[in-house]
């Protein structure tokens, strides 16, 4: 998406994914400055259930216990630098009824001023809500796939209920004049243990990996006396697993944000670049005697300026084409709008 910083910082964007209980139906939608085809909104909605399930699963065995909510901050690698990252926050909340699954993962311009428990509590009631639409939409008289396109747009219209209660602050903790502590806030939380580590981050894979060696795990002092600090030791998390855990949470973590980067890519013009650079190499790599820099610049310049040329030219037809007056369902109009660009022949290649 090619627009302004100042734009950039004030961009919310969210993707939301629900896994039903019946025949591992994913749904879902993606809210923001991107622009997705329904099926890879579908595959990203599957991926990021796929982490969930994959993190909780591991969280259960090494911890007890489940994700509540995470808050990642977007910082900087290098602070001396002059672009900034924006938004400085990204949410991962989950939400459960009965058997199906809902997730919301969201990019924010602030960290730290959200009501977890009531955006958590909203990503459930949408969950009941769609196990609702779920059982009514088993109908005779709805076909399988008419049933998935019902549950589908339900979804994608509870994403943006989600999403306006997230750009009017509607989730966030301290209003005007009053101040909401949780029981999840920093200072009501207690530090029994912590880990240092060195942290790489693996460049040349793709997607990029963090790689954590060298952890110090120090144990901080007991705070509990008596048979309270023998109830504490069935909670304690050892070094082993608290090591696990953090290394599979910076996991989540580049996994989540690779997702969050490829909700806000608008495909059509992710395609068109493609297609563009693609002609410029298999151009140039006609070339067989060595040129200067400059006449390499004058050569794409040419290149850019024919493929303007030709886009012009579709674009045109496909305007004749509309004034056509044709009729029939959008698989039907996109194939005469093909027979009708061969019939122009010129603006092919």
């Amino acid at each position: 998406m090619i627009t302004t910083k100042d734009y950039i910082n004030y961009q919310f964007s969210l993707i939301f994914g629900h896994s039903s209980s019946r025949e591992n139906i994913t749904v879902g939608d993606i809210v923001g400055p991107g622009n997705l085809t329904k099926q890879k909104v579908k595959e990203l909605s599957q991926s990021v259930m796929k982490f969930l399930r994959m993190f909780n699963a591991m969280l259960l065995d090494f911890a007890g216990s489940e994700v509540f909510s995470i808050e990642f901050e977007l910082l900087n690698l290098d602070e001396s630098a002059n672009i900034n990252i924006f938004p400085k926050s990204m949410i991962f909340i989950p939400g459960f009824y009965k058997e199906g699954e809902s997730l919301l993962l969201a990019l924010k311009p602030e960290t730290g001023i959200l009501n977890y428990h009531k955006a958590r509590r909203d990503v459930r009631d949408i969950s009941k809500l769609l196990f609702e639409i779920e059982e009514f939409i088993e109908r005779p008289d709805l076909k399988p796939n008419d049933q998935y396109h019902v549950f589908e747009k339900f979804a994608s219209r509870f994403s943006k209920k989600l999403y306006g209660n997230l750009i009017e602050d509607k989730w966030n903790k301290k209003l005007i004049g009053l101040n909401v502590s949780l029981p999840t806030e920093k200072d009501f939380l207690n530090n029994y243990s912590s880990i240092k580590s060195k942290m790489e981050i693996l460049w040349y894979k793709k997607p990029n990996e963090i790689q954590v060696s060298g952890q110090s795990f120090e144990k901080k002092e007991n705070r509990f006396t008596g048979h309270a600090a023998t109830d504490h030791l069935k909670y304690i998390i050892s070094e082993p697993s608290s090591n696990f855990i953090i290394e599979k949470t910076l996991e989540l973590g580049t996994n989540l944000m690779n997702l969050a980067n490829t909700g806000t890519i608008n495909e059509i013009q992710e395609e068109m670049v493609k297609y563009l650079t693609k002609n410029i190499t298999e151009t140039l790599k006609d070339l067989k005697k060595e040129h200067t820099a400059q006449e390499v610049i004058f050569k794409i310049k040419d290149i850019l300026n024919e493929q303007y040329r030709r886009f012009k030219k579709f674009f045109n037809h496909a305007e004749k084409f509309l004034k056509r007056g044709e009729t029939g369902n959008l698989e039907d109009l996109a194939t005469k709008f093909k027979y009708f660009l061969y019939e122009k022949a010129e603006v092919l290649n």
